[in-house]
């Protein structure tokens, strides 16, 4: 794109109609630029352009109508990748991206995607239906692997070809249906894996051989673009029986089965879905392979059942709160997550602070990356932090004292405000809410001094007791504007690196440039913060990325926390538990996935599209599920729930 804003007059986007738009989205900037962008009939673009996706036809497809389809013929047929398997990639091929990762860490120094989609053409002009064992033997011809290399890749791509394979459970359900119905039930597709290596993928899922699969490369005929498997398949169980293929390719499944006598029920793959909904937005920022990997799961996820969209005409809608976690805050813990791991690698003796309450999700997060990638990272804590135990701590004098009270909102009264932003337990003068709030403040300012020693001392030995002097201390703030990490570096007298999401540069109240900060989202350049949607709906991902604990306040005389005494700090726990169990599935699914081939970087955009779509309150609230969420802030007066 660096190079087209320099010397390119014209883009010209040559694709599917509905994926012009989306592209169009990724280079829309370079317009500034001075570059026409046009689609192949030299018309202008624009996002209005988009066809409207809630007029789709296949929205009219329905799992009833499938079953009334089955009902009528004899003979059903299946096909395997995209109608009853699901991959948790964006493409196809990034299955041998993922491959290539994994030869790295093994010390494999070659190209293996370049190497295997070379080997693939040449094995599809040499054998037309070419088997899995005939491509490999290309490849190993070519490049002189030895038998035992060849033999290693070959199964290691096939063991990633089945775990990243879902099974779409409708489609499963279908087939028990058609089963159950007396019906001749086969899988038919035209594939490079034959067989016994359909089977080896299916068995994950409990086919375990039930069903008879024709594949290309066996019988040497396809769908496309003969269609003369279709022929075969009448030729082997009878030209007098009605025959249904079902199957996702408008070309191979529908056409060609109708043009050799076989009826044909159209569904759509998970990827089309996503483009043809309302969750296409999310395709606009996909960058790299650990992206792709995202998009797969979340493909995985809402569009198993092939017609879920049907009754909403192609928009999403969050069913619970499971799924609010799942698919709102899962790529953006996760990223976040692998941001940081990344960062930190090459540093050495490191130990991370998960400040509570945001820190809480990540700091579990952490545990399941350590749990795949099998290699030590950083040393890790979940420290008791809050605004209202750094704030009372860090002051020292009256300066300190004065520089607070800036920051206590005007409809606090003073009683209110010497209890909850500084402490005082104690009996108050009667009229003190009849004062100037800075008179009343320096009245008790003794007061005010003296408890905040006593809580720095306390809150000292703490924090003494989680790190050795050696260590690097790097502190995790999910959206800051640096308040707490700037008191914490005050408290231990001691210099501390920030990392968080994105930082809040508020004019006045943000001490960002006074600290080592790293943004996952901007670096260091936080002009643009407020176009993204973390910022734009703080207050409700912080009501879901919280634990389920009252705010921490202090700890006591004996070193013991102590923390609000509010019954319900949470709107509803139970529901906060089930976002927090979906946040945690989503990460342990990635990095089963990944395990400990490494990925590389998840685009911070993308993170922050999950949160701006499913957060929606078009997607969120149609089942209310918002309104599960929201904590009580103490350090606000004690009363006030944060949504």
């Amino acid at each position: 794109m660096q190079e087209a804003s320099k010397c390119a007059k014209c883009i010209v986007i040559v694709a599917r109609k509905e994926v012009i738009p989306i592209i169009y989205q990724r280079i829309a900037h370079l317009e500034q630029d001075g570059v026409e962008i046009c689609n192949i009939r030299y018309e202008r673009i624009s996002n209005a352009s988009n066809v409207s996706y809630r007029a789709y036809p296949y929205w009219n497809q329905t799992e009833r109508l499938l079953e009334s389809e089955i009902d009528r013929h004899d003979v059903i047929t299946f096909d395997i990748f995209d109608t009853l398997l699901v991959r948790n990639v964006q493409r196809p091929d990034d299955i041998f991206k993922i491959v290539e990762k994994r030869l790295e860490n093994v010390g494999f120094k070659y190209k293996f995607k370049e190497m295997r989609d070379y080997s693939q053409s040449l094995a599809y002009e040499k054998y037309i239906y070419p088997t899995y064992s005939q491509i490999y033997s290309i490849m190993q011809e070519l490049y002189g692997l030895s038998d035992e290399v060849a033999d290693f890749i070959k199964q290691m791509e096939l063991d990633t070809e089945r775990e990243f394979a879902d099974v779409r459970k409708t489609i499963q359900n279908m087939i028990t249906y058609a089963y159950r119905a007396g019906k001749k039930v086969f899988l038919l597709s035209d594939m490079y894996l034959g067989k016994t290596e359909i089977e080896y993928i299916l068995n994950k899922f409990g086919f375990n051989g039930v069903l008879d699969i024709y594949v290309s490369c066996d019988l040497k005929k396809r769908k496309w673009p003969e269609g003369d498997i279709f022929e075969w398949l009448k030729d082997k169980h009878g030209h007098e029986n009605r025959y249904l293929h079902i199957g996702d390719s408008i070309g191979a499944d529908i056409e060609k089965a109708e043009e050799h006598g076989v009826d044909a029920f159209y569904i759509m793959s998970a990827y089309d879905m996503m483009v043809h909904s309302s969750a296409n937005k999310l395709l606009v920022n996909v960058q790299s392979l650990s992206d792709s990997i995202i998009i797969g799961m979340l493909c995985s996820h809402l569009f198993n059942n092939p017609f879920v969209l049907s009754e909403t005409s192609g928009d999403i809608f969050i069913e619970d709160s499971y799924e609010y976690g799942y698919l709102a805050f899962g790529a953006l813990v996760t990223g976040t997550v692998n941001w940081m791991m990344s960062e930190l690698a090459d540093q050495e003796n490191i130990h991370i602070w998960f400040l509570s309450r945001d820190g809480y999700i990540f700091e579990k997060a952490c545990q399941i990356y350590q749990k795949y990638a099998g290699k030590q990272i950083p040393k890790i804590d979940y420290v008791l932090c809050s605004r209202r135990s750094a704030s009372v701590a860090v002051i020292y004098n009256w300066k300190d004292i004065e520089y607070s009270l800036n920051f206590v909102p005007k409809e606090l009264t003073n009683s209110a405000m010497l209890k909850y932003r500084f402490g005082l337990n104690t009996d108050l003068p009667a009229d003190v809410d009849n004062r100037e709030r800075k008179q009343a403040a320096f009245e008790l300012k003794n007061e005010i001094l003296k408890n905040a020693e006593r809580e720095r001392i306390q809150y000292r030995k703490y924090l003494g007791k989680r790190y050795n002097d050696d260590e690097k201390i790097v502190i995790f703030d999910l959206v800051t504007s640096g308040t707490i990490p700037l008191a914490m570096e005050k408290i231990l007298d001691r210099e501390l690196d920030l990392y968080c999401v994105s930082g809040l540069k508020v004019s006045g109240y943000s001490v960002l440039d006074q600290l080592h900060n790293y943004s996952m989202y901007f670096g260091h350049d936080l002009k643009y913060a407020a176009a993204f949607h973390i910022n734009k709906q703080l207050g409700n991902v912080e009501s879901v990325l919280t634990s389920k604990d009252s705010m921490f306040i202090c700890m006591d005389e004996e070193c013991r926390p102590v923390f609000w005494n509010k019954e319900k700090s949470q709107r509803n726990i139970v529901q906060l538990e089930l976002s927090h169990k979906g946040i945690l599935d989503f990460v342990d699914k990635f990095y089963s996935l990944v395990g400990g081939s490494g990925t590389d970087h998840i685009t911070a955009k993308l993170t922050d599209d999950c949160i701006g779509l499913f957060m929606d309150a078009g997607t969120a609230d149609k089942r209310r599920i918002r309104e599960n969420f929201g904590c009580s802030d103490y350090f606000s007066g004690g009363d006030v729930d944060v949504e």
